[in-house]
């Protein structure tokens, strides 16, 4: 299994605490190796923020929330799914 994969099945089972260093290593790698504007990269920084959200950590989940959405609207443009679905997610926070 991988960071992203650990990452993605803590929250499932709703083990936030958990997924929060495996988020964090996974968006971090994938900066390092993708760069920072690349869709998987945003995917995993908006991950680490629904995270952080359920973890009650609201400052850094809205900033993480933020940078997805500018980068997101920049790349895919405001109507592509992914920006919507994060724009819905940072409404929540």
């Amino acid at each position: 299994m991988t960071y992203h994969n650990l990452a993605g099945f803590h929250p499932a089972q709703h083990d936030y605490r958990t997924a929060e260093p495996y988020a964090r290593i996974s968006y971090q790698l994938h900066i390092e190796l993708l760069g920072p504007q690349h869709h998987q990269t945003i995917a995993d920084g908006a991950a680490l923020a629904s995270i952080l959200h359920r973890l009650k950590q609201w400052d850094e989940a809205i900033a993480r929330f933020e940078a997805a959405i500018a980068i997101f609207d920049a790349t895919v443009g405001r109507g592509h799914p992914n920006t919507l679905t994060c724009r819905e997610n940072a409404g929540q926070v």
